[in-house]
């Protein structure tokens, strides 16, 4: 259980204003707003990447950054290393994540086996996208936050990514997904909630 008990967060401004929510184990979760609203702010203080101003967040009892291997986030394509090839990147995720998925088989997901040894920086844009996908799945990881990780897919990788988010409710994880709409998430989610000035609410 991934729990954010009355979190505050501001950066240049207040982002989040106590913020209290609990994510239940193997539910799949869809988080809505504008641009702006909040949505990754609430991501990176989920995972321990952002600095609260006050509240804290807790995965199984103890602070999300004592069991930093059981969750996956991945703030955008920034987090890729240009002068890497995909297969390093799988490999440093599951080595991080004590993961058992052959480094083969996380390629293969995407499409990605024939640029595997090709530094990113030579990637196209969707096939970093890919790439991106493509190391959520080789952390194996038990909770899984993607930020808006549908957008710009072409209808080939939506299809790949929608049978992944399947499999990956099959097995029992959780995911925390975010969208600017609800059409994006409504079918594959639990529940859906919406940052609206501040505040995470049920629509």
């Amino acid at each position: 259980m991934l729990q954010a008990k009355q979190i505050t967060v501001r950066n240049h401004r207040e982002v989040l204003k106590q913020v209290s929510i609990t994510f239940e184990c193997g539910k799949t979760y869809g988080i809505i707003g504008e641009h702006g609203a909040g949505k990754t702010t609430l991501l990176r203080a989920l995972s321990g990447k952002a600095q609260l101003k006050s509240g804290e967040v807790q995965l199984a009892g103890q602070m999300v950054q004592d069991r930093f291997d059981e969750l996956c986030y991945f703030g955008g394509l920034h987090c890729l290393y240009p002068n890497q090839t995909g297969r390093a990147h799988v490999c440093q995720v599951q080595k991080y994540y004590h993961s058992a998925k052959r480094i083969d088989e996380c390629l293969a997901l995407f499409n990605l086996t024939a640029i595997a040894d090709v530094p990113v920086r030579r990637y196209t844009l969707q096939d970093q996208h890919r790439l991106l996908m493509t190391l959520y799945f080789a952390s194996d990881a038990n909770y899984l936050l993607l930020d808006e990780l549908m957008n710009g897919l072409t209808n080939e990788d939506r299809l790949i990514l929608d049978k992944l988010i399947y499999r990956w409710q099959e097995a029992g994880k959780t995911l925390i997904l975010t969208a600017h709409q609800a059409e994006a998430l409504a079918p594959i989610c639990h529940k859906l909630m919406m940052i609206h000035q501040k505040q995470l609410i049920t629509p």
